[in-house]
């Protein structure tokens, strides 16, 4: 039987993911081995060397076919977020008092159900 062009491609695709992770897990893993190597060193240079390896992972995992799937969704989720009406200062300031207003009613009433419920039990319990 003869391999399609697509079965081929996706082959070795998958072949390149499996080598992509793998190379990514040796980075994560090399970066953690390197902060406790470097322990003693300047807190900078370790700073520098913990973003160049997420740099590193995460160049590396975009290059995979669920990276890709990943950009994707962001860009996606991007753009749906710029669809959204959002409130304007004054109409958050207001809907923010009306929930604190709301909290503390529910909770003055919580407060009281409680009290009162306490003040029933230990006059039945005598």
């Amino acid at each position: 039987m003869v391999m399609s062009q697509k079965q081929k491609v996706d082959s070795k695709s998958s072949w390149l993911d499996y080598l992509l992770w793998a190379t990514i897990i040796f980075v994560v893993v090399g970066g953690s081995y390197s902060m406790y190597y470097f322990r003693e060193q300047i807190g900078v240079f370790r700073l520098l060397l913990t973003f160049c390896g997420l740099m590193l992972s995460l160049l590396l995992a975009s290059r995979t076919q669920i990276g890709n799937q990943v950009i994707h969704f962001a860009n996606s989720a991007w753009v749906e977020m710029a669809k959204v009406a959002w409130p304007k200062p004054h109409e958050a300031r207001h809907i923010s008092i009306v929930v604190v207003c709301a909290v503390v009613i529910i909770t003055l009433m919580m407060w009281l159900m409680d009290s009162l419920l306490t003040v029933l039990v230990q006059y039945l319990l005598g």
